[in-house]
Formats: structure tokens, sequence, C-alpha cells
């Protein structure tokens, strides 16, 4: 129920939106706040970018101050006439660094330490650094640091340490270890008063304590002196195991490989001196190497072999023995041993013509105490390879006709040398390759043996060269129940013309 005075209702409100000073006053508010919160984002962005600069140009400082202490003693000083500490440093030092222009400015003055005796005991630097960007200076600020001078000679000598007689020998290359080894040092202090305070046994890589029986716990190679002449024995386990895993599995403490014994000494003015002698554990087998691959395709006098090397503990094994065999023509084999010279996992073997071969290879130590299962294993079959079959010729180019019928008629006669092994198949294809195009068979025969005549069209010149190539390919296969290999022989040609009726030679044996 309304209640009405007059033509008013009481109890409504005002329908009729926002008046033009609301509008007005609202967009003053939103602008103010606007205004203010692009100002705090350029406050907080050039803070941060302020903040980077000062990083930049205190790591700058240090840097520099850094080389200034590495300086000797007497060179630390200004390079200027009249400057009151004279020295090695220029005046000015720009650099630039993070997209700044950096000058360096040192100043190097006396200092005179009541404690000490005299004057000028020692110098302090300070660094002014300007930072510019664009020509402006963004940042300016300075370091100083006090330099002291070297310690007099003989004043602070460290200890002495030598390894004594019964250790591991220097020599190149490092001497091979096994099984338990001793090691012993002796060391003297230098200082008047001074003792030694520890002697240690370390290996690297890894710089941990020997494994074995000594040292003050029985178990580690480290004791603890009072004395001034120590004379210290360690028996070095190099066959010691880590503790097994949750998989309930243990490994060697120091694989084979060679590694650096370190042995370090430290007196009551803590100084210390370290020896080193680098040694070579060979306690077990290398892993074996990877089935060999023979690359036929190359020779038939000799085949690159190839094979994924093994590692001997944390390095690659030492060399490679292979077992090569050649089959005779009755099926007898022949093998030789031949060890590599080298870790490369390659080796070329001379070989002969058309003959069967087979290999293994195995890894084998440095003094070859040790060596790797046979690659393939001695339970399987060997790698067997045939090598390219060696083809001789000639041929007879005889120039023939007359006029536009002049050509050249040309008999080749190609002879493959016989296989060096037994077979129960064996077929020759001769194959032709004119110019660059590809190899086609002309002839097949069981003998290897062609005479193959071609006709070439001649000039008023009677002078062409016959880009023609061949060579022969054979299917041979061992035993009826083996696979068929297909061999490729040498490539003999081009064929080329000459006085009409010669008889040419192909290039010789061994021209592969």
């Amino acid at each position: 129920m309304r209640m009405t005075r007059g033509k008013r209702v009481l109890g409504c409100g005002r329908d009729d939106g926002m008046t033009v000073l609301e509008v007005v006053i609202a967009i003053s508010i939103f602008f103010f706040v606007l205004t203010a919160l692009f100002g705090l984002l350029g406050t907080t962005t050039a803070m941060s970018l302020k903040s980077n600069e000062r990083a930049i140009v205190t790591n700058a400082v240090n840097s520099y101050i850094e080389e200034i202490r590495a300086m000797p003693y007497a060179g630390v000083g200004l390079d200027v006439s009249g400057a009151p500490v004279p020295g090695d440093l220029s005046a000015e030092t720009t650099r630039t660094v993070g997209g700044l222009v950096l000058t360096f400015t040192p100043e190097v003055s006396w200092v005179n330490d009541p404690m000490i005796e005299g004057s000028q005991n020692y110098k302090e630097v300070t660094v002014t650094a300007v930072a510019r960007r664009g020509g402006l200076v963004v940042f300016q600020t300075s370091m100083s640091t006090f330099i002291r001078q070297e310690e007099p000679p003989g004043e602070y000598e460290a200890p002495k340490v030598a390894f004594v007689a019964g250790s591991p020998e220097d020599a190149t290359p490092p001497t091979i270890i096994r099984g338990e080894v001793l090691v012993s040092a002796w060391a003297e202090t230098e200082m008047p008063g001074a003792t030694l305070v520890s002697m240690a046994f370390r290996v690297r890589p890894g710089e941990w304590y020997l494994p074995g029986a000594g040292g003050d716990n029985g178990m580690s190679a480290l004791w603890t002196l009072t004395e001034k002449t120590a004379t210290r024995s360690f028996t070095w386990d190099t066959r010691a195991m880590t503790e097994a895993g949750d998989d309930g599995i243990s490994v060697p403490m120091t694989p084979d490989g060679t590694y650096t014994l370190v042995v370090e000494v430290m007196d009551s003015n803590q100084k210390v001196t370290r020896i080193e002698r680098r040694v070579f554990i060979d306690n077990n087998d290398p892993d074996a190497p990877g089935v060999p691959v023979a690359d036929t395709t190359v020779s038939g006098l000799s085949v690159p072999l190839s094979w994924t090397r093994s590692m001997d503990g944390i390095e690659e094994a030492d060399h490679y023995r292979l077992d090569l065999g050649v089959q005779a023509l009755d099926g007898g084999w022949t093998n030789q041993l031949i060890t590599t010279s080298s870790s490369l996992g390659a080796h070329t073997v001379a070989t002969q013509p058309f003959s069967r071969y087979s290999v293994r290879v195995q890894a084998e130590s440095r003094d070859a105490s040790h060596r790797s299962a046979w690659s393939p294993a001695p339970a399987q079959d060997p790698v067997f390879f045939i090598t390219r079959p060696l083809v001789q010729g000639r041929y007879v180019a005889t120039f023939e006709g007359k006029g536009k019928s002049r050509a050249w008629d040309v008999d080749v006669h190609i002879t493959t040398g016989a296989p060096t092994f037994p077979r129960s198949f064996a077929e020759y294809r001769l194959m032709e390759r004119v110019g660059t195009g590809p190899w086609v068979e002309v002839a097949r025969n069981s003998t290897g043996v062609f005479v193959y005549n071609f006709d070439v069209s001649a000039n008023n010149n009677n002078q062409l060269t016959i880009e023609r190539r061949y060579r022969v390919e054979v299917d041979v296969r061992y035993a009826v129940s083996d696979p068929t290999v297909t061999v490729r022989s040498n490539a003999l040609g081009p064929v080329v013309t000459g006085t009409s009726g010669s008889s040419i030679n192909f290039p010789s044996p061994g021209a592969w």
C-alpha cells in the first residue's frame, strides 16, 4: 500500500542514472589511482635495474681486487710519477661488464701498524669504481683491502715428505699393482719448534683414504702425529669392495685403471705438503669387446676389422688380441694370434684374394695378465668373411670399316682367380659399366673366364676413349646348407683404344 502526498510517491528512489558531476568525480579517482600504480611500477623497475647494476659493479670490483692481491708485493702500487707507493698498477683501468663501462681508479697507501716493528708494514689499496651506461654515470662505489708482504723465505717452510722404498715405484707408464700393496712414507718438519700433526694416504679420483690395514683406526690410512719426524706404512687393499646396497650387490672401491696416490702431511703451523705417484690397478679381466665386423669392399689384399671397444675398470682396454683363421682348399684351418698395438677397436689384417677367413677378438690388460672372454664366444661360430677375388684381363681393339661405317671391334678377355677354400656352389657374372652408368650383367658362367665382344663407332681420326669398366661378381656357397654369399672383384678399366690390332693388358694384379 502506498501513501501519497500531492504528486510525490513516498518510498521510491531515483532511477535516472549518474549525473555528470558523479562521472567526473569517478574518473578523477580512477586517474589518481592509475597514476599511483604506474609510478609504483616505474619505481620498482628502477630499483631492480639499480640492484642489478650494483651487483655487477660489486662483483667486478672484487675481481679486480683479487687480481691485485695475486700480484707480487713490490708490484702493488701506482705506475705514475710521484705516487706515494710506486708499482705496476695503472692509474685508471676501463672494462666493459654486463653492458656497463666500468672505470677502476686504484689508490695505494702505506700502513704503519703500531703492533709491528718499523714502518710501512703493509699496504692499503682503495679502488673507486664508476659505472657508466651510454656515457652517463649510473653507479659509483669504492672498496678497500690490505696487502701484506709475502712471508720471508725459510721462516715458514712446509714439512718434507717422501715415499719410502717398498712403495709402488715412480714410473712411466704407471707401475701396475694388484691385491694388497704396501705404501710407506717419511716426513719431517722444517720449522724450529714445529711438530707433525697428521699424515694421510689418499687416492684420486675421489680424494678418499686408502682402504686396507693401518692408520689410527686400523682401517683408514690416516694418522694423528706429535713428533718431528715420522714414518708410516699402510697395506692398501686394491680389491676392497663397497658395502652391498639394497640390491645386495657390492662393487670394487677402486676398479681397475690409473689412479694418483697422494701422501699429505701437516705440521703444527698448519703448513701442508703433498706428494703424488701414479699407479695402475689391474685385478680383474676386461669386459668382452663387441663382435668384429670385416669390411671386404676395400681390397682383397687387406681387410679392415672393427669392433666396439671394451672397458677395463674405469678405462678402455689397453689393447686386443685377434684369433685369425684362414681355410685351406681341403677344408682345414690355420690360425694365428695377432696382438694390436693400441686401444683402438680396429685393426687391418693382410689377406689373400678370394679366401675364406674367420676371426674372434678379446681384450687384454697392459701386461697381458688379464684377458676378456672371446667375442664371439667359443661356443658360437666365429665371424666368417670372404675376400674379394682378383681378376686380370686384356683386350684387343681392331679398327674396321670405311667412311661413316668406321668402328672399333673390341674383344675383352677376363680371368677370375680361383678360390682357395672348398665350396659347394660358385657362379660368376661379368659386369660392365659404361661411363658413370649402372653395372649391368653381360655374361655368366661357372668358370670365371670370360671372352666378351662389343663394337663402338669411331670418328674420322680413329681416336676414341671407350669408357667401359669390368668386374666379376661371384655367388658362392661353402656348404650345401649354408647361405649364398656374393663377393665382388676389383674393377678393371676403362678400356682405351690404341694401334689397331694391338693387345693391351688390364692393370696388373694389385691395381685394385
